[in-house]
C-alpha cells in the first residue's frame, strides 16, 4: 500500500449541536410565513420575499458558515480565522504538524496538515455528521477545493452521502482527495496536494 493510500493522520472525533446550524434556514422559514401572514393581513403592503442562498465560494473563508481552507494556505491565515486549535500535534507525515478543531463538538471537526519548514497547509481534512444539512458540507468541500467544486466530485460527493459507496477519490491539478464513511454517523473528506508526503 502507498503511503499516501493510507488515511493519513486519522481525523479527529466531531462536533455543536445541530440546531445552531439549522437556525438560518429556520429562521427564514419563519420569515416567510411571517410575510405570508402580513400579506394577507395587509394586501396593499408588499412584503419581500425571502431567496435562499445560493452556493458561493470564496478562495478564502469570509466566517460564515464552515471554514474550509485549500491546501497552499498560511498557518497564520487559519489561525486568524477560527483561532486557537484544540489540539496540535505531529503530523503524519514526520515534516508536518497537526492542528485539530472541534467546531461543533459531535458534529463537525477540522483538521490540517502544515509542512514545518514553510508553514504552508498541505492537506485540510473535515469530517461531518449525516445528519448535517448537505449543502452545508458541499459548500465546505468547495471551499476545501479552492472554488473548483465540479460535477464529478459533486456526484461522489452524493454517492458516498447517500451510502451508495464507501469511498471515492478524486484528482485535480495540483490536488488529491478523499470521501470516505469514517464511522457509522460520520464522514471523512481530505484534500491534499500532490506529492506531500
Amino acid at each position: 500500500m502507498r503511503a499516501n493510500d493510507q488515511y493519513h493522520w486519522g481525523v479527529m472525533g466531531w462536533a455543536i449541536a445541530m440546531g445552531l446550524l439549522m437556525a438560518p434556514a429556520g429562521m427564514a422559514q419563519e420569515s416567510r410565513e411571517f410575510g405570508a401572514r402580513r400579506a394577507t393581513e395587509s394586501p396593499g403592503e408588499r412584503i419581500p420575499e425571502v431567496v435562499p442562498q445560493q452556493r458561493h465560494c470564496e478562495e478564502e473563508p469570509s466566517g460564515f458558515g464552515l471554514p474550509g481552507f485549500q491546501p497552499g494556505t498560511s498557518k497564520p491565515q487559519v489561525e486568524r480565522m477560527i483561532g486557537t486549535p484544540a489540539a496540535v500535534q505531529r503530523g503524519y507525515w514526520g515534516n508536518s504538524t497537526a492542528l485539530v478543531y472541534y467546531l461543533i463538538p459531535n458534529q463537525v471537526s477540522l483538521g490540517f496538515l502544515f509542512d514545518d519548514k514553510s508553514n504552508i497547509l498541505q492537506q485540510t481534512e473535515a469530517s461531518f455528521h449525516h445528519g448535517l444539512d448537505v449543502s452545508l458540507v458541499l459548500s465546505t468541500l468547495n471551499s476545501m477545493l479552492g472554488c473548483q467544486l465540479n460535477e464529478a466530485i459533486e456526484v461522489g460527493f452524493y454517492r458516498v452521502w447517500e451510502g451508495d459507496i464507501s469511498e471515492y477519490r478524486f484528482q485535480l491539478a495540483a490536488m488529491e482527495g478523499v470521501i470516505f464513511w469514517e464511522s457509522d454517523t460520520h464522514v471523512y473528506i481530505g484534500v491534499w496536494q500532490q506529492g506531500f508526503q
